[in-house]
């Protein structure tokens, strides 16, 4: 009974010792992983700082949009006007004309 004991306790030992090593290895292959990501973010971050400030105009771009969406409005409405004033000139000119004659 005494071999029994001691050989369930070797079988027990030896597993518990091959499972410790594959535990070893799996977090040796985490650590190497999370320096090769932290290596990659640290060389990554200053592009990613350069995509971020050159992308900030695009917010001014919808400021700028309705702003246009205004000035062209209101340069529809001066060209309305300049069109009354020049047919009213022409008007002016073709009666004087004919008034002068």
């Amino acid at each position: 009974m005494t071999t029994a004991v001691l050989v369930v306790w070797a079988v027990s030992l030896a597993l518990a010792l091959i499972l410790t090593l594959v535990a070893v290895v799996l977090l040796i292959r985490v650590i190497r992983t999370a320096r090769e990501i932290d290596a990659l973010a640290s060389r990554t971050l200053p592009a990613a700082k350069g995509i971020a400030g050159n992308t900030a105009a695009i917010k001014g771009l919808e400021a700028t949009k309705s702003g246009g969406a205004q000035i062209l409005s209101t340069a529809k409405s001066i060209d309305g006007a300049a069109g009354s004033i020049e047919r009213t000139l022409k008007t002016l000119a073709t009666a004087l004309g004919q008034g002068g004659r």
